[in-house]
Protein backbone atom coordinates (compact mmCIF):
# COMPACT_ATOMS: atom_id res chain seq x y z
CA UNK A 1 0.00 0.00 0.00
CA UNK A 2 1.05 3.58 -0.54
CA UNK A 3 0.41 7.20 0.41
CA UNK A 4 -1.30 9.93 -1.66
CA UNK A 5 -4.28 7.93 -2.89
CA UNK A 6 -7.47 9.42 -4.32
CA UNK A 7 -10.46 8.22 -6.28
CA UNK A 8 -9.63 10.87 -8.93
CA UNK A 9 -6.13 12.12 -8.02
CA UNK A 10 -3.60 11.01 -5.44
CA UNK A 11 -1.56 14.24 -5.46
CA UNK A 12 -3.36 17.25 -6.92
CA UNK A 13 -1.80 20.65 -7.73
CA UNK A 14 -4.60 21.88 -10.00
CA UNK A 15 -8.36 22.26 -10.14
CA UNK A 16 -10.74 19.33 -9.76
CA UNK A 17 -14.32 20.12 -10.72
CA UNK A 18 -17.59 18.18 -11.08
CA UNK A 19 -16.05 14.77 -10.36
CA UNK A 20 -17.90 11.90 -8.71
CA UNK A 21 -16.76 8.71 -6.96
CA UNK A 22 -19.42 6.15 -7.84
CA UNK A 23 -21.15 3.74 -5.47
CA UNK A 24 -19.16 0.60 -4.68
CA UNK A 25 -15.74 2.25 -5.07
CA UNK A 26 -13.11 1.60 -2.39
CA UNK A 27 -10.11 3.91 -1.94
CA UNK A 28 -7.34 2.38 0.19
CA UNK A 29 -3.99 3.78 1.34
CA UNK A 30 -1.66 4.31 4.26
CA UNK A 31 -2.00 8.09 4.46
CA UNK A 32 -3.24 11.16 2.54
CA UNK A 33 -6.28 9.28 1.27
CA UNK A 34 -9.46 10.85 -0.12
CA UNK A 35 -12.51 9.86 -2.11
CA UNK A 36 -11.62 12.51 -4.72
CA UNK A 37 -8.02 13.60 -3.90
CA UNK A 38 -5.49 12.28 -1.42
CA UNK A 39 -3.59 15.59 -1.14
CA UNK A 40 -4.46 18.91 -2.79
CA UNK A 41 -1.59 21.36 -2.81
CA UNK A 42 -1.00 24.76 -4.37
CA UNK A 43 1.96 25.03 -6.70
CA UNK A 44 2.35 28.66 -5.58
CA UNK A 45 -0.01 30.16 -8.16
CA UNK A 46 -3.56 31.23 -7.38
CA UNK A 47 -4.98 30.14 -10.71
CA UNK A 48 -4.41 28.08 -13.83
CA UNK A 49 -4.64 29.24 -17.46
CA UNK A 50 -7.91 31.05 -18.06
CA UNK A 51 -7.99 32.48 -14.52
CA UNK A 52 -9.76 29.51 -12.90
CA UNK A 53 -9.01 29.28 -9.19
CA UNK A 54 -7.11 26.26 -7.96
CA UNK A 55 -9.62 24.31 -5.88
CA UNK A 56 -11.79 21.24 -5.50
CA UNK A 57 -15.27 22.30 -6.66
CA UNK A 58 -18.68 20.57 -6.77
CA UNK A 59 -17.34 17.04 -6.38
CA UNK A 60 -19.14 14.18 -4.65
CA UNK A 61 -18.90 10.63 -3.42
CA UNK A 62 -21.92 8.34 -3.50
CA UNK A 63 -23.12 6.00 -0.76
CA UNK A 64 -21.44 2.61 -0.48
CA UNK A 65 -17.99 4.12 -1.09
CA UNK A 66 -15.19 3.47 1.38
CA UNK A 67 -12.05 5.42 2.30
CA UNK A 68 -9.80 3.25 4.47
CA UNK A 69 -6.56 1.43 5.06
CA UNK A 70 -6.58 -1.95 3.34
CA UNK A 71 -6.24 -3.93 6.57
CA UNK A 72 -6.91 -2.91 10.16
CA UNK A 73 -3.59 -4.48 11.12
CA UNK A 74 -1.60 -2.06 8.92
CA UNK A 75 0.16 0.78 10.67
CA UNK A 76 -1.82 3.78 9.52
CA UNK A 77 -0.51 7.20 8.87
CA UNK A 78 -2.79 10.22 8.86
CA UNK A 79 -5.06 12.41 6.74
CA UNK A 80 -8.20 10.63 5.57
CA UNK A 81 -11.29 12.33 4.13
CA UNK A 82 -14.40 11.52 2.14
CA UNK A 83 -13.43 14.16 -0.45
CA UNK A 84 -9.79 15.03 0.36
CA UNK A 85 -7.31 13.67 2.91
CA UNK A 86 -5.35 16.92 3.35
CA UNK A 87 -5.84 20.22 1.55
CA UNK A 88 -3.96 23.44 0.91
CA UNK A 89 -6.63 24.37 -1.69
CA UNK A 90 -10.15 25.65 -1.12
CA UNK A 91 -12.94 23.09 -1.28
CA UNK A 92 -16.43 24.26 -2.20
CA UNK A 93 -19.83 22.72 -2.90
CA UNK A 94 -18.72 19.13 -2.30
CA UNK A 95 -20.89 16.34 -0.91
CA UNK A 96 -19.45 13.25 0.77
CA UNK A 97 -21.48 10.12 1.35
CA UNK A 98 -18.36 7.98 1.87
CA UNK A 99 -17.85 5.68 4.81
CA UNK A 100 -14.50 6.78 6.30
CA UNK A 101 -13.25 4.05 8.65
CA UNK A 102 -9.79 4.25 10.18
CA UNK A 103 -8.93 2.20 13.27
CA UNK A 104 -5.73 4.15 13.98
CA UNK A 105 -4.67 7.51 12.61
CA UNK A 106 -5.11 11.26 12.99
CA UNK A 107 -6.97 13.95 11.02
CA UNK A 108 -10.05 12.16 9.73
CA UNK A 109 -13.09 13.91 8.25
CA UNK A 110 -16.26 13.14 6.36
CA UNK A 111 -15.21 15.75 3.78
CA UNK A 112 -11.55 16.56 4.55
CA UNK A 113 -9.10 15.25 7.14
CA UNK A 114 -6.88 18.35 7.50
CA UNK A 115 -7.64 21.95 6.47
CA UNK A 116 -4.47 24.03 6.28
CA UNK A 117 -3.96 27.72 7.16
CA UNK A 118 -5.62 30.15 4.73
CA UNK A 119 -7.84 27.44 3.22
CA UNK A 120 -11.65 27.56 3.20
CA UNK A 121 -14.03 24.60 3.07
CA UNK A 122 -17.38 26.10 2.08
CA UNK A 123 -20.92 24.84 1.43
CA UNK A 124 -19.97 21.18 1.81
CA UNK A 125 -21.92 18.35 3.42
CA UNK A 126 -21.48 14.89 4.86
CA UNK A 127 -24.46 12.55 5.02
CA UNK A 128 -25.69 8.96 4.66
CA UNK A 129 -22.61 7.36 6.22
CA UNK A 130 -20.15 7.24 9.12
CA UNK A 131 -16.76 8.63 10.04
CA UNK A 132 -15.38 6.03 12.43
CA UNK A 133 -12.04 5.89 14.23
CA UNK A 134 -10.28 4.90 17.41
CA UNK A 135 -7.93 7.88 17.39
CA UNK A 136 -7.83 11.67 17.25
CA UNK A 137 -9.13 14.76 15.44
CA UNK A 138 -12.27 13.42 13.84
CA UNK A 139 -15.12 15.49 12.39
CA UNK A 140 -18.17 15.10 10.21
CA UNK A 141 -16.82 17.80 7.88
CA UNK A 142 -13.15 18.23 8.93
CA UNK A 143 -10.87 16.47 11.38
CA UNK A 144 -8.42 19.31 12.08
CA UNK A 145 -8.91 22.93 11.01
CA UNK A 146 -6.23 25.62 10.76
CA UNK A 147 -8.22 27.55 8.12
CA UNK A 148 -11.97 28.11 7.75
CA UNK A 149 -15.09 25.98 7.56
CA UNK A 150 -18.18 27.92 6.39
CA UNK A 151 -21.80 26.98 5.72
CA UNK A 152 -21.16 23.23 5.95
CA UNK A 153 -23.68 20.62 7.07
CA UNK A 154 -23.63 17.28 8.85
CA UNK A 155 -26.80 15.65 7.50
CA UNK A 156 -29.32 13.75 9.59
CA UNK A 157 -27.85 10.41 8.42
CA UNK A 158 -24.21 11.46 8.95
CA UNK A 159 -22.49 9.98 12.01
CA UNK A 160 -19.18 10.50 13.79
CA UNK A 161 -18.24 7.46 15.89
CA UNK A 162 -15.36 6.91 18.31
CA UNK A 163 -14.32 3.28 18.75
CA UNK A 164 -11.23 3.81 20.94
CA UNK A 165 -10.81 3.40 24.66
CA UNK A 166 -10.40 5.92 27.47
CA UNK A 167 -6.73 4.96 27.69
CA UNK A 168 -6.02 6.55 24.29
CA UNK A 169 -6.88 10.00 25.66
CA UNK A 170 -9.20 12.75 24.43
CA UNK A 171 -10.21 12.03 20.83
CA UNK A 172 -11.38 15.55 19.80
CA UNK A 173 -14.60 14.60 17.99
CA UNK A 174 -17.12 16.96 16.44
CA UNK A 175 -20.14 16.95 14.17
CA UNK A 176 -18.57 19.67 12.01
CA UNK A 177 -14.90 19.76 13.13
CA UNK A 178 -12.89 17.55 15.44
CA UNK A 179 -10.55 20.40 16.37
CA UNK A 180 -10.39 24.08 15.46
CA UNK A 181 -6.93 25.52 16.07
CA UNK A 182 -6.34 29.06 17.31
CA UNK A 183 -7.06 31.48 14.47
CA UNK A 184 -9.39 29.12 12.61
CA UNK A 185 -13.03 29.97 11.87
CA UNK A 186 -15.79 27.41 12.07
Amino acid sequence: DCQYVGGISGYNTGRIEECKLKSGANVYGLGYVGGIAGYSLSDGSASIDGGLALMVLNCSTETNTLVNKKKDTEAGLNYYGGICGCTNLNIEGCTSNSNVKISAGYYIGGVVGYVNTGVTVKSCSFDNNTVETGYYYVGGIAGYVLGNVQDCTLGSQGKVTYTGSASTGSPNLGGIAGYGASGSTI
